[in-house]
């Protein structure tokens, strides 16, 4: 099979391992518009998105389907369009821990820009996906111009490292209920949609995923699950969670568990999708 990274600039499309690459769509105002929208390139000025537009290839996967894998050159940078993507380390044994989810607008496989050669983690679509991929040199070339891009690209590495650290930190020295809210609150606030219920997580997550988001078993991630649906902190229907009272689950992290539980937030229509490096 046809590695992508042999697609020229010219080549309609290529495969890879459940990839489609494409250097021209028919849609360069869409595009166009959608690159606008990423905030690490705010400071860029209407030649500069020009040429931005024209160094991006379209690409698609399919769900299961994979952007890079372990050993693969790292020499692209990848926004996200549409869909979802984890990016996840797996041990020789077959252990896997997602080290994070990318979610449309989001960027990932950002070290290409920061000196990787050959990647160490895989970018696997949790669904069908489209995505804008730029190559380095001409990327850096652009970059260049404009300096508060590698600022934005610093800042994205070094959080992803910070909550990489944090939630080593957490394997370490707290157990898998503890583990378990502190996921469960900041997805809450990142994907959040007001029901009547409570806070319904616009993502949905196998109870596998979540354990390896947070180092644990199925099995254990499983029980701690139940009972927090059993506590009334959460509502699980088929792979769709809801979390009753996020307020609750904060005060349980700060040891205040006994305090009266806050009001269910009030439906409302969802905000609509803000592009952000992270």
């Amino acid at each position: 099979m046809r590695d992508v990274k042999e697609v020229s600039a010219t080549a309609i499309s290529g495969n890879y391992r459940g990839l489609s690459v494409s250097a021209t769509d028919g849609r360069g105002d869409a595009r166009l518009a959608f690159l606008r929208r990423i905030s690490l390139f705010t400071e860029f000025q209407e030649n500069d998105f020009l040429e931005l537009e024209r160094l991006c290839h379209l690409g698609s996967i399919s769900r299961s389907g994979f952007a890079y894998v372990p050993g693969d050159a790292s020499d692209q940078l990848y926004i996200l369009r549409s869909g979802r993507v984890k990016v996840a380390r797996t041990a020789p044994g077959g252990k896997e821990w997602i080290l994070h989810l990318v979610e449309p607008g989001e960027i990932f496989g950002e070290l290409a820009m920061a000196g990787e050669e050959s990647r160490r983690n895989a970018a696997e679509a949790l669904e069908d996906v489209v995505y804008c991929s730029i190559r380095r040199e001409p990327f850096l070339a652009l970059a260049g111009r404009r300096p508060t891009v590698g600022l934005r690209l610093l800042r994205l590495v070094g959080e992803r490292r910070r909550q990489m650290e944090a939630r080593v930190e957490g394997v370490l020295f707290t157990g898998v209920q503890e583990r378990l809210l502190e996921l469960l609150l900041d997805m809450g606030r990142r994907y959040g949609i007001p029901v009547a219920e409570g806070l319904a997580l616009r993502v949905q997550l196998s109870q596998k995923e979540i354990a390896h988001l947070i180092g644990s078993t199925r099995e254990t991630t499983s029980s701690t699950l139940n009972q927090l649906r059993r506590d009334g902190l959460i509502f699980i229907q088929r792979r769709r969670l809801i979390i009753r009272d996020i307020a609750r689950i904060e005060r349980t992290l700060h040891g205040s568990a006994n305090s009266a539980p806050s009001p269910a937030p009030q439906p409302q229509q969802p905000s609509r999708q803000r592009y952000q490096i992270a």
